[in-house]
C-alpha cells in the first residue's frame, strides 16, 4: 500500500467510532518494526493566535514572583519508542522566562563592561562610538585581542 492510499484511508477514519467499537482480542505473532518517534513544536504563534499573547508582552504573573516576568518561549516535546519489550512514552511542555521585560533603546555613543559574576574579572569592555545595529569597524580584531588577555589572566589565577 503506498502513502497515498493510507493517507485517503486515514482521512476517512472516525476516531470515536474505532474507540467506540468492542473489537475482538485474538492471541497472534505480530511483527512491527522498531520505532523511535521525536516531536517538537514552540507554542507562541499557536498561544497568541488563541488569545493569550499577553502572555508574550505583559503578563500578571505576580502569584508567582513579586517581580515582573515575560514569557519568552513556550516549547512542547514528545517521543515515542517502540521495541520488542513494550513501548515507552514521554512528554513535556517547557516555559522559558525572563526576570523583566524592560525595553530600552541606546541611541548614543557608549562605553561598557562586561563582566564575570564571580570572580569580578572585566571579559570585555570597549565604546561604542556610533551605535547602530551593525559590527563596529576593527571589533572582531579588538575582541580576539581581549579574549587572548583574558585566556591568560584565567592561566595565572588558575595555574595546572
Amino acid at each position: 500500500m503506498g502513502t497515498g492510499k493510507l493517507d485517503s484511508i486515514v482521512s476517512r477514519l472516525n476516531i470515536s467510532d474505532l474507540l467506540a467499537h468492542n473489537f475482538k482480542t485474538r492471541p497472534m505473532p505480530v511483527q512491527i518494526p522498531k520505532l523511535n518517534i521525536n516531536f517538537d513544536v514552540e507554542l507562541n504563534k499557536a498561544l497568541k493566535n488563541l488569545g493569550l499573547g499577553k502572555l508574550f508582552s505583559n503578563p500578571d504573573l505576580r502569584r508567582i514572583s513579586p517581580m515582573p516576568l515575560l514569557v519568552s518561549s513556550i516549547q512542547h516535546k514528545a517521543m515515542m519508542e517502540l521495541k520488542e519489550e513494550g513501548v515507552q512514552a514521554a512528554a513535556s511542555t517547557g516555559i522559558a522566562v525572563n526576570r523583566s521585560f524592560m525595553k530600552w533603546t541606546i541611541n548614543r555613543p557608549f562605553f561598557f563592561i562586561i563582566r564575570d559574576d564571580i570572580s569580578g574579572i572585566p571579559i570585555f569592555l570597549g565604546t561604542i562610538k556610533d551605535p547602530k545595529p551593525q559590527i563596529q569597524a576593527g571589533t572582531r580584531e579588538k575582541l580576539v585581542v581581549n579574549l587572548e588577555r583574558i585566556r591568560r589572566v584565567k592561566e595565572m589565577m588558575n595555574p595546572k
